[in-house]
Order: C-alpha cells, then structure tokens, then sequence
C-alpha cells in the first residue's frame, strides 16, 4: 500500500471517527493537527494489536484520539503541565511533600 493509499484510508477512517464522537473543529488547520495526532495514535494502536502484547489487551480508538497526552491532561485531568515540584526535607534521606506544595502536583 502506498503512502498516499494510506493517508487516505487514515482519512476516511479519521472522518468516521468524527462523526462517531460528534467531533467539529472551528478551522481546517486545527482538524489538519487532530488528524496528525489521530494518525499517531492509529499507528500505536496498529503496532500494539499485532506484537505479543495483543495476546493480553488490545488498543482501540475512543474518544480522546485525537488529543495529545498534553491535552488530556489539561483538558480531562484538570492538569497543568509543570516541571517545578518541590519537596520539603526533615532529613536529606526522607523528602517530604511540602502541603503548599499539593496544588503544583496536582498539576501534573
């Protein structure tokens, strides 16, 4: 199968999605973003479903394809993407977590 052959059945099948999960975005470079980001996904799911793995569970679309994992977590886990968690110390061997500090790791 050709690339153009299967960005073509990635389209149709993105289409389908769409319509499934009732997706509508407000421009055509946004769909262009969800549909690469869709694509992504479809080729983790493909490459899961037919390794050894797939004997055990298997990978399927839902209705978050078409977000990245940055986006469910600010979308659906109500996170913000944060690299500055800090940690109280009683001693250098046993870190605690500061309470002031729950809201930033909650963040995600």
């Amino acid at each position: 199968m050709s690339a153009i052959d299967s960005d073509d059945k990635d389209r149709e099948q993105f289409v389908n999605w769409k319509e499934q999960w009732g997706k509508v975005y407000p421009t055509e470079e946004e769909d262009d973003r969800r549909f690469e980001t869709f694509k992504q996904k479809l080729r983790k799911i493909e490459a899961h479903n037919s390794g050894p793995d797939s004997a055990y569970w298997r990978m399927g679309l839902n209705r978050f394809s078409d977000l990245t994992k940055e986006q469910f977590k600010t979308e659906f886990l109500l996170c913000k993407p944060t690299d500055d968690i800090t940690f109280s110390k009683t001693s250098s061997k046993y870190p605690l977590f500061n309470p002031n500090d729950l809201y930033k790791i909650q963040q995600c």
